[in-house]
């Protein structure tokens, strides 16, 4: 596929052992191997022609609408725009609804997060109440 390309010095250096006879053959499996590739691209057009129509007048339809279609219509890089900043605007009303809710969850977490950490190290915390009571009462060894 190179301007480059000599077949005569690829043919040199590369097969420079083989006969005529494998020459021939290698072309042969060559030619057959280049009409079965052939053949079966024609197979995969044929069987989908169809769906490249369709696509086709798919990006045909796209692309006249792209642009306006007729004057002061709009075009679908219009129809776009307009939905980009619906969207923005709905996410920003969406935003602000929903802060005071998110707000209150993520309160809610931190206290269930120090709930938990108190109640691990609670009975550690009761010790010296515990331990003071023992010995107010008398009994030094349970302190």
């Amino acid at each position: 596929s190179s301007s480059n390309f000599d077949p005569l010095l690829f043919l040199t250096l590369v097969h420079r052992n083989a006969s005529y006879e494998q020459m021939k053959e290698s072309i042969e499996k060559l030619e057959n191997k280049t009409d079965d590739q052939t053949q079966r691209i024609q197979q995969l057009i044929r069987e989908n022609f169809q769906l490249f129509i369709r696509c086709a007048d798919g990006i045909d339809l796209f692309s006249d609408k792209a642009g306006r279609s007729r004057k002061n219509a709009p075009g679908v890089n219009d129809w776009l725009n307009r939905l980009e900043s619906l969207a923005n605007s709905t996410s920003q009303n969406a935003k602000k609804s929903f802060k005071p809710l998110l707000d209150n969850t993520n309160e809610v977490r931190k206290v269930q997060s120090a709930l938990a950490v108190l109640q691990r190290v609670g009975p550690l915390l009761q010790v010296p109440s515990l331990m003071r009571q023992h010995i107010e009462n008398g009994r030094f060894s349970a302190a």
